[in-house]
């Protein structure tokens, strides 16, 4: 007989409004299946083909189901909760009893499973129904079968139910409440089988005689006899969201939660270190309080990526005052120059900014305000009224920044130890006044940026580093987007009133400072969405009277020429992706819907790639729920995070269109959306609230990063999955918390290991402001 397996540690109660597995009435007669002995053959007439026939032959011989009078077994014939009594009874002969049966009004003590009923009703596995009713001739359902079969078994309920059902099947959503716990309970206890479609488990549909023969065997599938067993590719076998690779994992570091500092989405590399900031605790004296309060201050960390490596570098760079409360805030990181990483805090008092700018070069001594170490800054900021950064704004290695006085705008930069000096000034001119610079772009060896004079007219300038170094290049108005580097040309989209909106470049000259091509004559304009450069060629993207085409230009007017019309209709959207990968620019933009006939996911995000020939500028394909982005090389494939019809989900390509595919759903099925509603007021008394709608589960891949042979990723926010590149090869490595962060996690390739930045929830209802902050090593 059937063994009963580990105690049922769930405590499932199945409301009686929502009634579990009912089974029906029937009078005995030619009806019910007759019985069979263990010894006599268990091959009916109608199960010759039947996908599960060996179970069927399986259960017969244990005695625990039977066939009919005429020979046949009647595989797809539906049960009810009287024929299911009979049958759970026979499967768990030993379940204890847990609840005395009542005297159902609907079960006559002459019924053929009157004895059947009483016994799954004592032994928990069936429940009964309002006014003593057990509703015996009831036809039972998958979701009904799966839920009684969790119980007999006593599998423990998991934590994770939403997950494990999303995870396995395609209609998880239309699962009954009372029966999602069970049944994700039976998945990960792998006795889930589904026919003929692994991922649909049809919870609402009938059960076949068949389909309970085919789950009885999943249940004994350790002591059956192996000719009896479930065919493994309709058995959903589960895998632990934990993969074994995760046990070669070490934590370096765990914060104490915090609620300033979010290293999230905020870390800094520099020779093999990761920077990152952290809330510290520490016991400070505070008036009326003793000496044991627990404030918080934030500090600087670095790791290597190995615990003795992991340590503080400066715990001041939030200061706390005398009554416990922080007088700066919110460190951001600007970059990292060859030697040292630079970042900002936030002062509390709008025109405290002389600590507000830092560099540090991963020592204590070595980290300090930049006023700290310029008299001359020192009494600048003192009378600034404005600190402007920009990330990754470096000339010669030093960081650049600009500030703004009473009488000037003043632009500066600093190596972060002796040298800090001013480059340009820039006089006020009353009365309009001065505004800043802005647009920075630097390609190493010159600064660019935008100046509006006095006439407001704006021109584009050029500093090569040396004080008072800037000069003027030309009198037009840059687009308001930074300007594009490529080798030593920067590119712009720019606004003559001549050419309008239009493709332009500069060597750093007024000579070199040149529109390349109207490409859009007249009043209208192309507004190019510029790209970047394969060897000594700069793509962009413009409209023309044509339509929506790639152009790309060597840096003079002659070079410059269209590559391939890509669309018939001109493009207003801005947006665009690109990376370079085996001499090929593959690039998206947001473009018109797709002809018909071709290939697409809809209307949306355009994939291309091109060699720069118009034979070889090719679409891949359209991506209707999301962008396209993250690029990342791995197994001599581009992979990237696209917006197909499973939402924003993991994607590779060779280049080509049939070689662009997913690789994987990792968050399937739909969720209900609802619009935002806007509230009433004097002038629409009536909430304007737009109806909800479905769209499509993203797991919203990110941090794509590649570790021997594995290619590494962030699914979900709170996911760590590695993936072959193909869809049976992509596994969930760790999942750090129960339900979805709206922070995602972070990944790191350091010193040939990846470092994980996550935050753990206290608990399943607590704030940011409670998470434990986690730094991992994995080898």
């Amino acid at each position: 007989m059937i063994k009963v397996k580990a105690l049922f540690q769930m405590a499932f109660v199945v409301p009686l409004l929502a009634p579990l597995l009912a089974m029906p009435l029937a009078a005995q007669p030619a009806s019910q299946p007759a019985s069979q002995s263990a010894s006599q053959s268990a091959r009916f007439r109608d199960t010759q083909e039947y996908w599960a026939s060996a179970c069927i032959d399986g259960m017969v011989h244990q005695g625990i189901m039977q066939g009919y009078p005429d020979g046949s077994f009647r595989p797809n014939g539906t049960l009810t909760r009287a024929e299911l009594a009979a049958v759970i009874v026979k499967a768990y002969p030993n379940a204890p009893k847990v609840n005395n049966a009542p005297t159902f009004v609907d079960v006559p003590s002459g019924f053929w499973a009157a004895i059947a009923i009483r016994q799954a009703y004592e032994r928990g596995f069936l429940a009964g129904y309002p006014n003593r009713q057990f509703q015996p001739n009831q036809v039972l359902t998958k979701a009904q079968a799966v839920t009684i079969l969790a119980k007999a078994q006593k599998v423990a309920m998991p934590a994770d139910t939403e997950d494990t059902l999303i995870r396995y099947f395609d209609d998880a959503a239309s699962i009954p409440d009372y029966a999602r716990g069970a049944i994700a309970a039976a998945t990960q206890a792998n006795l889930v089988v589904n026919y003929p479609t692994l991922r649909t488990l049809k919870p609402t549909a009938a059960i076949s005689r068949g389909e309970v023969a085919a789950l009885l065997c999943q249940a004994n599938a350790a002591s059956l006899n192996p000719q009896y067993r479930v065919p493994a590719q309709y058995v959903v076998q589960f895998q632990s969201g934990d993969n074994s690779i995760w046990q070669q994992a070490t934590l370096l570091k765990e914060f104490t939660p915090h609620n300033q500092v979010d290293p999230l989405d905020n870390i800094a590399l520099l020779q093999n270190q990761l920077f990152f900031f952290a809330e510290a605790s520490r016991r400070t004296a505070l008036p009326n309080a003793g000496n044991h309060v627990l404030a918080a201050s934030g500090g600087l960390w670095v790791t290597d990526g190995t615990a003795t490596g992991t340590r503080l570098v400066n715990d001041q760079i939030l200061k706390v005052d005398v009554n416990g409360q922080p007088q700066s805030s919110f460190p951001t990181f600007m970059g990292a120059s060859a030697q040292r990483v630079w970042f900002t805090t936030e002062p509390l008092q709008p025109n405290d900014l002389i600590n507000r700018l830092w560099s540090s070069d991963g020592t204590t001594t070595g980290t300090k305000a930049l006023a700290a170490l310029s008299p001359e800054l020192n009494q600048a900021l003192s009378q600034a009224s404005r600190l402007d950064t920009q990330p990754n704004l470096f000339l010669n290695e030093n960081y650049v920044f600009s500030l703004t006085t009473p009488t000037e705008t003043q632009l500066w930069q600093s190596d972060g130890q002796n040298n800090t000096q001013a480059l340009g000034q820039f006089k006020h001119q009353p009365p309009q006044g001065g505004l800043i610079p802005n647009l920075f772009t630097s390609n190493g060896r010159q600064l660019f940026f935008a100046l509006r004079d006095a006439q407001s007219t704006t021109q584009l300038w050029r500093s090569d580093g040396r004080p008072n170094g800037a000069i003027a290049l030309q009198t037009l108005n840059p687009a308001g987007e930074p300007f594009t580097p490529w080798q030593d040309h920067i590119y712009v989209q720019a606004e003559t009133p001549q050419a309008g909106w239009e493709f332009w470049t500069s060597d750093g000259t007024p000579s070199g400072t040149v529109l390349l091509k109207d490409i859009y004559p007249g009043a209208e304009s192309s507004a190019p969405r510029l790209l970047t450069g394969l060897g000594s060629t700069f793509f962009a993207l413009a409209n023309s009277p044509q339509g929506f085409e790639l152009w790309s230009t060597q840096g003079t007017s002659a070079s410059t020429r269209l590559v391939k019309r890509l669309s018939a209709q001109q493009s207003s959207n801005a947006e665009r992706t690109f990376f370079v990968h085996q001499g090929r620019l593959f690039f998206s933009f947001l473009g018109p819907a797709p002809v018909a006939g071709e290939r697409s996911f809809g209307s949306g995000h355009e994939l291309w790639v091109t060699d720069g020939t118009d034979a070889g500028t090719k679409r891949l394909a359209i991506f209707s729920n999301g962008n396209v982005d993250r690029f990342t090389v791995f197994k001599d494939r581009l992979f990237f995070s696209g917006g197909g019809l499973n939402g924003q989900e993991l994607w590779r390509t060779d280049g080509t269109p049939q070689g662009t595919q997913q690789v994987a759903d990792l968050s399937p099925g739909t969720s209900l959306i609802a619009p935002p509603c806007m509230p009433p007021n004097p002038q629409n008394p009536t909430p304007n609230c737009p109806l909800p709608f479905e769209q499509q589960n993203s797991s919203l891949p990110r941090d794509l990063t590649v570790h021997g042979d594995w290619l590494y990723f962030i699914a979900n926010n709170s996911e760590l999955y590695r993936t072959d590149g193909t869809t049976e090869g992509t596994v969930r490595v760790k999942r750090f918390a129960n339900t979805n962060s709206t922070r995602p996690n972070r990944i790191v390739k350091l010193n040939q290991q990846l470092v994980i930045i996550t935050e753990i929830p206290t608990d399943e209802a607590s704030s940011i402001q409670s998470n434990r902050l986690q730094i991992w090593s994995l080898k």
